[in-house]
């Protein structure tokens, strides 16, 4: 089963051993001490993704299969 750290930091006081020595000797604590863990997986948030909200999606005047989109970020 996977579970975000965000989840565990929800039952568990994970902060200060995360921001003092990272998530894989966190998982070794935790694995000690509570359940064990099987692996790590680590994201990262790309820079070059954007999230945007779609306002309102038009017809392009001058194409049959175009539309025109408003969006706000």
């Amino acid at each position: 089963m996977k579970i975000p750290l965000s989840w565990v930091g929800l039952f568990s006081p994970v902060a200060d051993t995360l921001e003092k020595h990272g998530a894989k000797p966190l998982a070794h604590e935790y694995s000690i001490r509570t359940a064990e863990i099987e692996g790590v997986e680590i994201f990262a948030f790309d820079p070059k993704v954007v999230v945007a909200r779609v306002v309102s999606v038009e017809k392009h005047p001058d194409s049959d299969h175009l539309n025109l989109v408003r969006v706000t970020l």
